[in-house]
C-alpha cells in the first residue's frame, strides 16, 4: 500500500533552523524557520528545535503519530547509523550528542539524523539536477566545503555513517592549517572563507586591488562575494584568487572522477553563485587531466534546489528506510 504519511524534516545550521512537512511525493507542505542561537549551547538549540516542530505540527493540525518519521540534516560529522552528532563546528558544545534518542524520547516516532550535505545530495538526486541518474556527487561551496555521494541510486554513508567529507581531502600538504587540525584541506584553499582570507592576506602584503575601495579601507570586510564582484569588473588580484580556487577545486574534482566515475558533479552553496567564472576552469582542467573515458559523459553543473535539497533529501532518506 502506498504510504500517505508526511515526513517532518529539518535543516539545522549554525545561524538558522528550518523545519518542514514533506509529502511522500516530495512536495513541501509547509515550513517554518527561526534563528538557531547556537552560541547559547545544545540544550537551548534543542528546545528551539522542539518549539519549531511543535509549532509546525500545530499549524498543520498534525500529531506526531501521524508522521512517517522525523529526519534531520545537520552540518557536521554525523554517525548516521546511530543518530549521533559526533562534532558540529558551527554548533558549539555539540560533541557526541545522542540527538536521535532525545527526539525519539519526546515524540515516539522513527528519527533519522544525517549530515546536511548528504541529505542535499539525495534531494538533488531524487528531485533536482541529478534526477534520473544513478551516480552523482554533490559539492557544496560555502563557508566550508561539504559533499554527498549517491552510488547506484543510494546514498553512500560509509562504515560509520559519516563518509564523503570532501572538504577535508588534503590537496596541498604544506597548505593553510584547517580547523580539523590538518594542513591543506580543500576547504582551506577553495571555500568562501578561503577566498576572502586569501584576498585580505595579499592586500595586507601590499598587492593592489579595487577591493580596498569597495570596503572603504576596512580590509576585514572583504568576502568571497566582494572578490567575485571585483573580478567581474576586471580586478586582477580578484581574478587571480578565483583562478587559484578553481585550480584547487579542479584537483579535487579530478580525484573524485578517478575514484568514483560519476555521471554528474553538482555544485551548490553560496560560492557556486560565482558561476562559470569559477567553474569553467574546473571543467577544462577535469577534461584535460582526468581519464577520457571517465569524462566523456561527465557534466559539472549547478545545483537546482537550494535550501529545499536537504529538506527533500532527508525525507527521501527516511522513506527509504521503510
Amino acid at each position: 500500500m502506498t504510504n500517505s504519511k508526511p515526513v517532518l524534516t529539518a535543516d539545522l545550521g549554525g545561524t538558522k533552523m528550518v523545519v518542514a512537512l514533506v509529502s511522500p511525493d516530495g512536495r513541501i507542505i509547509d515550513r517554518y524557520r527561526q534563528p538557531t542561537l547556537a552560541k547559547d549551547g545544545p540544550e537551548t538549540v534543542i528546545e528551539r528545535l522542539y518549539s519549531s516542530i511543535d509549532f509546525l505540527l500545530d499549524r498543520n493540525n498534525t500529531l506526531p503519530r501521524q508522521l512517517e518519521a522525523m529526519s534531520l540534516g545537520i552540518a557536521g560529522i554525523i554517525d548516521a547509523r546511530n543518530g549521533i552528532v559526533d562534532k558540529a563546528p558551527n554548533l558549539p558544545g555539540w560533541e557526541n550528542l545522542k540527538l536521535k534518542d532525545k527526539i525519539y524520547t519526546r515524540y515516539a516516532v522513527p528519527v533519522h539524523i544525517l549530515n546536511e550535505t548528504d541529505a542535499a545530495a539525495l534531494g538533488e538526486h531524487r528531485y533536482g539536477a541529478g534526477k534520473g541518474l544513478k551516480n552523482i556527487v554533490l559539492i557544496t561551496l560555502g563557508t566550508g566545503i561539504g559533499g554527498g555521494l549517491v552510488l547506484d541510486g543510494k546514498l553512500f554513508l560509509g562504515s560509520s555513517g559519516s563518509a564523503f567529507e570532501i572538504g577535508h581531502m588534503v590537496i596541498k600538504d604544506d597548505g593553510p592549517e584547517c580547523g580539523c587540525g590538518k594542513n591543506g584541506c580543500l576547504e582551506t584553499l577553495a571555500s568562501g572563507t578561503a577566498i576572502g582570507l586569501e584576498a585580505r592576506r595579499r592586500i595586507v602584503e601590499g598587492e593592489k586591488s579595487m577591493l580596498v575601495e569597495m570596503v572603504d579601507g576596512e580590509i576585514e570586510d572583504i568576502t568571497a562575494e566582494k572578490v567575485h564582484k571585483a573580478a567581474k569588473q576586471g580586478d586582477l588580484l580578484s581574478l587571480r584568487i578565483l583562478a587559484g580556487a578553481s585550480y584547487h577545486l579542479g584537483l579535487g574534482f579530478i580525484n573524485l572522477v578517478s575514484i568514483i566515475n560519476p555521471e554528474k558533479i553538482i555544485v551548490g552553496g553560496s560560492v557556486a553563485q560565482i558561476g562559470n567564472l569559477l567553474l569553467d576552469p574546473v571543467r577544462q582542467m577535469v577534461k584535460d587531466k582526468a581519464f577520457a573515458l571517465m569524462v566523456k559523459k561527465l557534466k559539472i553543473v549547478r545545483a537546482r534546489l537550494g535550501e529545499d535539497a536537504s529538506l527533500l533529501g532527508a525525507a527521501s532518506y527516511a522513506l527509504d528506510q521503510k
